[in-house]
């Protein structure tokens, strides 16, 4: 078949502007049985074997540029957002939690701190009160 061009360059130039219809539906490519005369055999075998591979390669595309719409793309953005949200609030509320818990200890320790001073206070005062009747009836 080569012989019919007229030039290897023109040959070239054919192949490259061959047109793909949609390159999410496979078309088998089309060919007569005499363009593979004085082929090597391991062309064609090759050239069958990555036909097979692309072939699913743009099935497993178009199923997934179905599924893929930039709608669902953004859908799923949004869903994922609002779990990511959901678990800030979760954790910032158990934060919150946690911050109200050690500041009710704290509040209780301080109260326990103030009611010792007092006690002190209040057992110095006693003392010294009592201190100074002992000094007086002697």
């Amino acid at each position: 078949m080569m012989h019919q061009w007229e030039s290897l360059k023109k040959l070239i130039s054919t192949w490259e502007e061959q047109e793909v219809k949609d390159t999410f539906v496979y078309a088998p490519f089309e060919y007569k049985a005499d363009e593979w005369d004085n082929v090597p055999p391991v062309i064609p075998r090759f050239s069958f074997y990555v036909q097979n591979c692309l072939a699913k390669t743009v099935e497993f595309t178009k199923e997934v540029h179905e599924r893929q719409t930039t709608q669902d793309l953004k859908d799923e953005m949004y869903r994922n957002l609002a779990e990511h949200k959901k678990g800030m609030d979760t954790e910032t509320a158990e934060r919150r939690s946690d911050v109200a818990d050690a500041t009710k200890r704290k509040d209780r320790l301080q109260k326990a701190i103030d009611d010792l001073g007092k006690y002190n206070d209040d057992t110095r005062a006693e003392n010294q009160a009592k201190g100074q009747e002992d000094l007086g009836s002697n």
